[in-house]
């Protein structure tokens, strides 16, 4: 697997640390815990703070200016430990969270590839009084609601407490759903978890029943590790149970440990919290797409077995992260954009704009904000969709996502990768073989009175047929009679966010 890492990372983020350390007012008596991690834009940390007592907080190592939304977890087994789910917590801060957990931070678990037993059911003798209560999920929520606005506070305007979200595994979901008529609380994530279908039943000493699932009030995340999770029949029958709010149902066949410990950085599971929790709480109108709609790309990956309720519309068009290999064998990343009408993207083919290029074609800047699509204006772009476009970027091998090593500027090689990657897009069923190459608002200004996709078209042989506009700008043609390849002076860096709906365990980095 490449790797996308820079030399010297880990050293890196130790000197920021230490410079966090000595450079900001306050934070010296601060007790931070273990080392950053996280895939996100955002490296966090673990930090014990005297303030919050029975809480661990995850949080970036470098706060950003922004404020950022507030998530807070329960444990598994309602354990007095908040390092327990360090890696996955860390993730979810590093994507832009401000996470705090139940719990005195003890020990963190190592990660461990190879999957737990299936958990025994608990008999009277195995069930211990819960070390935690319900009450510390709202507790933490009052905590980051004074600091938000305490002056002195160093987290003063820097948690978003108008967008909360609670979670929890196993016996933490329940803690979780005991909670989630707050009205502060947006959503609710419930994993490996939900309500005992026969009360009493399990370890959980959490009192609550089926008709705690009335008080929710937002939409509702529940995971659970597929029909061998023993809270497998509690969370489905919550979700048949639950008529009033939008509800995603995901089983992965992993067990009740889920993919905490199982995969770097909590694996699946942290992913797809996440993405979720873009969705509800940053309204990020892509991650609607994983979700959202028949063709949501949970419900097209055969590893998921998923149940949509009331949940809307995705928004916006629809994104396919994909490599494509050319005539070498070097697999290069390539961002499609197809437009979409009432949640589901158009069937019918449509002509493409391509774009081939060495600056990035999709990625997060220092600040945390998605960068895509910036060869065309919001305006331009907005046109396309609804003019029924498919826009494709890719990166030039070497740079982006891309593998392979790029040799100069105007390559041959780079040219007949372009070629390659016309064609491919021209063989795809949502392409009408008609490609345009160049600046996307150059295929805009020729293109504003196309018929709209709702109107038939005479020219939709499979020819791929390339236009060459402003050729120069963006690079020659490699073949003007079928394809185009872009050349475009290299800046390029190393992209670092999930990619690949085809390979879906590879990452940017």
């Amino acid at each position: 697997m490449k790797s996308y890492h820079e030399p010297g990372r880990a050293q890196l983020r130790l000197v920021i640390l230490v410079a966090l350390l000595t450079a900001t007012p306050g934070l010296a008596d601060a007790e931070f815990l273990g080392d950053p991690s996280g895939s996100g834009p955002f490296p966090a940390i673990a930090e014990l703070r005297p303030d919050l007592p029975g809480h661990t907080i995850y949080r970036p190592v470098s706060l950003p200016a922004q404020a950022f939304p507030l998530f807070v977890w329960g444990n598994g087994g309602c354990r007095d430990n908040g390092l327990a789910y360090g890696a996955f917590l860390r993730q979810i801060a590093s994507h832009g969270y401000f996470v705090v957990s139940v719990g005195v931070p003890r020990a963190e678990r190592p990660f461990d590839p190879d999957p737990p037993p299936p958990t025994p059911a608990p008999t009277a003798a195995t069930i211990t009084p819960d070390e935690t209560q319900a009450e510390q999920l709202t507790e933490a929520i009052d905590w980051a609601t004074g600091e938000n606005s305490r002056s002195a506070s160093e987290f003063f305007g820097r948690i978003d407490t108008t967008r909360v979200a609670v979670g929890g595994h196993s016996c933490g979901g329940l803690q979780a759903l005991a909670v989630s008529g707050d009205a502060r609380i947006d959503t609710t994530l419930v994993l490996a978890s939900g309500i005992y279908v026969r009360p009493g039943e399990g370890r959980s000493g959490v009192q609550i029943d089926k008709s705690q699932l009335e008080r929710l009030h937002g939409p509702a995340l529940y995971l659970s590790g597929g029909p061998e999770d023993i809270a497998h029949p509690n969370a489905a029958d919550d979700v048949a149970r639950i008529d009033h709010v939008p509800v995603f149902f995901g089983a992965l066949p992993v067990g009740h440990g889920g993919t905490f410990w199982r995969e770097r950085d909590g694996g699946e599971w942290a992913r797809v919290s996440a993405r979720w929790l873009d969705w509800q709480l940053k309204a990020d109108a892509d991650a609607s797409w994983d979700f959202a709609g028949p063709q949501c790309r949970l419900c097209t990956d055969d590893r998921w077995d998923v149940v949509q309720k009331h949940l809307p519309e995705p928004v916006g068009p629809f994104r396919q992260s994909l490599y494509v290999p050319v005539r070498d064998g070097t697999r290069l990343a390539m961002n499609v954009y197809r437009p979409a009408r009432d949640g589901v993207p158009l069937a019918e083919p449509q002509p493409v704009v391509f774009s081939f290029t060495s600056y990035r074609a999709r990625y997060r800047d220092d600040a945390g904000r998605l960068i895509e699509l910036r060869q065309i204006s919001r305006a331009d772009e907005q046109t396309l969709f609804d003019s029924g476009y498919v826009i494709a970027v890719a990166d030039v091998r070497g740079k982006g996502a891309s593998f392979g090593s790029r040799r100069g500027f105007q390559d041959r090689t780079e040219a007949l990768d372009g070629y390659d990657l016309v064609q491919w897009l021209s063989r795809q069923p949502w392409s009408d073989g008609n490609n345009h190459t160049g600046r996307p608002s150059t295929a805009t200004r020729r293109n504003r009175r196309r018929p709209t996709p709702t109107q038939s078209r005479s020219d939709s042989s499979r020819t791929g047929t390339t236009h060459c506009a402003d050729a120069w700008r963006l690079g020659r043609c490699a073949d003007r009679s079928s394809a185009a390849a872009s050349h475009t002076r290299s800046r390029g860096g190393a992209d670092c966010q999930q990619f690949g709906t085809l390979e879906r365990s590879r990452q940017y980095c």
